[in-house]
């Protein structure tokens, strides 16, 4: 439950963001979609089907259902991969790594973090600059600043 309503946490921010940056920019609308199984790098296959990677990390909370022990990390990873599939949809999967419960232990219970909506926003922020960058080769040079604040 946890998870699927992370997940929709997730999309839920990404979806007017690209609205406005890349929908109405570029008549584009993407997509969000969550991954389990995305690794840091791209096979060859992906790379010549157009798919790029882009790895950050955020601020996130940990809370163990079985012990209710909970924690915050600094540097929790989200990997994104995406690809502008035609030329009017594009395509976002994102990973984020999970942790074990430093109290229990238990090596087959991975928890995923929950994010605030400001740092799920800062996230795909960067993301979509580099979506914009690399998909529709903008300049982000002076540009970068202005979206981040939006």
């Amino acid at each position: 439950m946890a998870d699927t309503q992370s997940n929709h946490s997730w999309t839920a921010v990404f979806q007017p963001l690209q609205e406005v940056e890349l929908q109405q920019r570029h008549g584009n609308n993407w997509t969000l979609q969550i991954k389990s199984d995305l690794e840091d790098e791209l096979t060859s296959n992906q790379r010549q089907e157009g798919w790029k990677v882009y790895i950050s990390s955020s601020f996130g909370r940990f809370t163990c259902p079985d012990c209710r022990h909970s924690w915050n990390s600094a540097r929790v990873s989200l990997t994104f991969h995406y690809r502008r599939v035609h030329s009017t949809e594009g395509k976002v999967h994102l990973r984020t790594y999970r942790q074990i419960c430093r109290n229990c232990k238990k090596p087959e219970v991975l928890l995923t973090a929950a994010f605030e909506e400001d740092k799920r926003r800062e996230v795909l922020m960067r993301l979509i600059s580099k979506i914009r960058k690399n998909c529709y080769n903008e300049d982000m040079g002076n540009d970068h600043h202005h979206v981040l604040n939006m």
